[in-house]
C-alpha cells in the first residue's frame, strides 16, 4: 500500500520513535543522510561546511557509545566501478575540496559509510537501507536514519528502519532526533 507524501509527513510529526536500547546509546546504530543534514550543499560543493548543531550531535552520539553512518548518494562515476572503497575516497576528496567551515571535514568520525555502487542503488530504492540494517545486525536496536526527504523516510521505514524527518529552525538549524 502506498502512503501519500502528506499523509506520511502527518504521521512522523504524531509518531515520537523512542530509542528502546540501553540509554547510552551502546547498541544503537545512527545512520544520516550527508547533504543539507550533517553537510550544507545547497551552496554547491565548493562551498561545504558542517549545517548548525550537525558536528556536536555526531560526537554527542558517539560519546554516549552510538554508532554512527552516512548513507549518502554520490555519481556513479565517483571512483572505481562496483569498488565502495573508492567511492568512500572520492566523496573524502570532494568533501575536503569543497571545504570551507572551521572545522574539518573527518570521514573517519563515522563508522560506516554507504554509498551506491551503481545508481541503481541510489536512494530512495531500498539497497542502502537494507544494507545498514545487516551492518546493525539482529541482536542490536533498530537503528535510526535521519534525512530531510520523505520518499527516503518512507523507504527507510520500508526496510524497518526507524526514521526521522529532519526540519529546520528559523536559524536553518537541522532538528535531530532528541537522544533523551
Amino acid at each position: 500500500m502506498k502512503i501519500s507524501h502528506s499523509i506520511l509527513a502527518l504521521l512522523l510529526l504524531l509518531a515520537k520513535p523512542t530509542i528502546a536500547c540501553d540509554p547510552d546509546l551502546d547498541s544503537t546504530y545512527f545512520w544520516f543522510d550527508l547533504g543539507n543534514v550533517l553537510v550544507e550543499t545547497r551552496n554547491g560543493f565548493d562551498k561545504l561546511d558542517y549545517m548548525p548543531g550537525a558536528l556536536e550531535y555526531v560526537k554527542e552520539i558517539k560519546a554516549r557509545g552510538g554508532k554512527v553512518g552516512l548513507i549518502t548518494n554520490i555519481p556513479e562515476t565517483w571512483g572505481e566501478p562496483g569498488n565502495r572503497e573508492s567511492k568512500v575516497a572520492k566523496l573524502d576528496e570532494v568533501l575536503k575540496q569543497g571545504w570551507i567551515g572551521q572545522q574539518p571535514f573527518d570521514i573517519t568520525l563515522f563508522d560506516f559509510v554507504l554509498v551506491p555502487l551503481y545508481t541503481a542503488e541510489a536512494k530512495p530504492k531500498p539497497v542502502l537501507f537494507e544494507k545498514a540494517l545487516t551492518q546493525a545486525g539482529l541482536e542490536n536496536c533498530t537503528p535510526f536514519f535521519q534525512c530531510e526527504d520523505l520518499r527516503e523516510v518512507d523507504a527507510s521505514l520500508s526496510a524497518g528502519m526507524n526514521a526521522h524527518l529532519v526540519e529546520y529552525d528559523e536559524q536553518s538549524r537541522p532538528k535531530f532526533f532528541p537522544l533523551d
